[in-house]
């Protein structure tokens, strides 16, 4: 009889790992499970523990190569053995000894950015230099990174080197939203530096996480950091 094996996976993932195991024809027989979250390496042991049914209908079961949950408690709480795959999904047909599908990486319908980091510190000479080279390998669009430049600026809604940029951006961003997009602000929400500046522009398509009212920095972020670590997306509303 076939060895049956279980795989784990999140919901962006789900699709090009069921393709790839139908493509690859394989000896064994398979399941894929959507464990809950959007992206799979995030699935914690936790979230594992809670959500895969009991008992197991399968012979072993096989975790992202980026899943860092421990396989043996798993193994002991489920009474089968469970195992990491590789890091990308397109590396699986070859975990399992079989010859992967060749990709066609001449065609495909998107752009590629090429970011030259720092950009604002290099003579032009350099920058032209590193832009051709990224053109040769593949790049449709060159994206100047200025992180040292923009550093310098202050964040200071009486700046117009903080605002004219802001506006400038946050103007593009309005021109692109479809009618049921939303704009999510990530940032502080305390403080009107953001809030003054991007409401006139976006309206009422600007949110922000409520879990975010009466935070501090530290806080926001260890916020966000637990809700992907178990899958849980915030809430976003208006800020008044």
């Amino acid at each position: 009889m076939a060895e049956s094996i279980l795989f784990l996976t999140g919901h962006l993932a789900r699709p090009r790992l069921e393709a790839v195991l139908e493509g690859m024809k394989a000896s064994f027989a398979w399941k894929v499970l959507d464990i809950g979250v959007k992206v799979a390496a995030l699935m914690t042991e936790e979230i594992i523990a809670r959500r895969l049914p009991k008992p197991v209908e399968a012979d072993k079961i096989m975790l992202p190569g980026r899943c860092r949950a421990d396989l043996d408690r798993l193994s002991q709480r489920f009474g089968v053995p469970f195992v990491r795959g590789p890091d990308e999904l397109k590396d699986i047909p070859g975990f399992f000894g079989r010859a992967a599908k060749a990709s066609d990486m001449t065609k495909y319908d998107i752009q590629i950015f090429a970011e030259i980091v720092d950009a604002s510190a290099l003579p032009i000479e350099a920058i032209l230099t590193r832009a051709e080279d990224y053109v040769r390998k593949g790049a449709n669009v060159i994206d100047l990174g200025g992180l040292r430049a923009i550093a310098r600026v202050p964040v200071d809604p009486t700046s117009r080197r903080y605002l004219t940029p802001l506006r400038h951006d946050a103007a593009r961003l309005a021109e692109q939203l479809a009618p049921a997009d939303t704009a999510i602000l990530l940032g502080s929400i305390a403080t009107p530096k953001y809030l003054e500046p991007l409401r006139p522009i976006l309206g009422p398509k600007l949110r922000v996480p409520r879990e975010f009212i009466g935070l501090g920095d530290m806080s926001r972020g260890s916020l966000m950091l637990r809700h992907a670590a178990e899958g849980r997306e915030l809430t976003y509303v208006e800020r008044a």
